[in-house]
């Protein structure tokens, strides 16, 4: 099956315009059943997600050996749990992100990791963050990171 582009407006909220969500998503997608390899674009070129069949899937553009390849060449990323009192603390080292759907509309932010020597997409949890290197000193050095 070929894989179809759907192009998505931003909807006006009260904290500014954000991605479709729920029955607006739907409602964009004109019930339009989802496939894997289905891309979502938003109104500015801006990719809100790829479809995969499953959450833990490799992608066309980010194949397995392309994932391998960012594990032995990327500089890493430094992914950390937010606290009450605006600090965060180190959780674990990432490698790259990205945002997925799966076929009934779950959106999920992920991020690139090493397990048990190979390539593996985690989903990123509601208050974690990731920085860069440089991001993750600089806050550690102001006492925000723990």
């Amino acid at each position: 099956m070929d894989a179809n582009c759907y192009h998505l407006r931003y909807v006006d909220t009260r904290d500014g315009l954000q991605p479709p969500q729920g029955a607006e998503l739907y409602n964009q997608l004109n019930g339009a059943p989802l496939h894997a390899g289905d891309k979502l674009i938003m109104q500015d070129g801006q990719l809100l997600a790829k479809v995969v069949s499953n959450l833990t899937d490799f992608t066309e553009d980010l194949t397995q050996e392309q994932c391998d390849d960012i594990l032995s060449t990327a500089p890493m990323l430094v992914v950390c749990q937010r606290n009450t009192g605006g600090t965060v603390s180190f959780t674990r080292r990432a490698y790259a992100e990205r945002q997925v759907m799966t076929a009934d509309g779950v959106i999920m932010s992920q991020y690139l990791v090493k397990a048990f020597g190979e390539a593996a997409w985690v989903n990123k949890g509601r208050l974690e963050i990731l920085f860069n290197e440089w991001q993750y000193q600089s806050e550690k050095e102001a006492g925000r990171v723990i």
